[in-house]
């Protein structure tokens, strides 16, 4: 910990957008919860964090695989050279997200994945694609995350992620009333479209500026 503090303030990066922006999709998860909780019961928000610990697999090979691009985006120095990244290595990134996305969403449909669980729980397939397709869309943002951290745009980032979770809740809170736990998985899919697409425009600032 205390080498990574040293390193994110030799490269002027703060903190705090690293840890929201490592946090966020947690929060997310968690938010989801809490409003399930609170509008309709225990019983779903077991079931929602079943589908989310299957659709979270995409998140953890992700991560995976971010990381190992992170050193190719710290060497980064000007725009020629993110633009060639963007072109090569994110694309491929983007179509191995893709392709574990999809087999990711495939796994209720082709196993019966609740009998892992046991009797009684019930997973709902459409749910379960909704955060699925959310989970990919918050997967192709961190290597972005991390071209804003090397040309030290992070504080761009952290006002991103406080409104991404600003609108999760407030859409989930609204809508879930009337479509329940399918509700706040489009809270969920909204806030990860919202953020991917603010990311794209932050990263079209950052290629301006170097």
């Amino acid at each position: 910990l205390c080498d990574l503090l040293v390193f994110y303030k030799k490269n002027h990066i703060i903190p705090n957008s690293v840890m929201l922006n490592s946090l966020l999709i947690m929060l997310f998860m968690q938010m989801d919860r809490f409003i399930i909780s609170k509008y309709i019961d225990y019983e779903a928000v077991g079931e929602y964090s079943v589908i989310a610990q299957f659709s979270g697999i995409i998140v953890i090979i992700a991560a995976v695989m971010s990381k190992f691009l992170s050193p190719k985006i710290f060497c980064l120095k000007h725009k020629r050279e993110l633009i060639l990244f963007l072109k090569t290595e994110y694309t491929k990134y983007m179509f191995i997200s893709f392709g574990i996305m999809l087999i990711i969403i495939l796994l209720p449909f082709l196993f019966n994945i609740e009998a892992i669980y046991g009797g009684g729980l019930v997973i709902n397939r459409s749910v379960y694609v909704i955060l699925s397709v959310s989970l990919f869309l918050y997967s192709l943002i961190l290597p972005l995350n991390n071209i804003a951290h090397a040309f030290k745009f992070s504080r761009v980032l952290f006002i991103i992620s406080g409104f991404s979770l600003f609108l999760n809740t407030t859409v989930s809170i609204l809508i879930v009333p009337s479509l329940g736990v399918i509700g706040v998985s489009i809270g969920t899919l909204l806030a990860c479209l919202v953020y991917y697409l603010l990311s794209l425009v932050n990263t079209y600032y950052v290629l301006e500026k170097i």
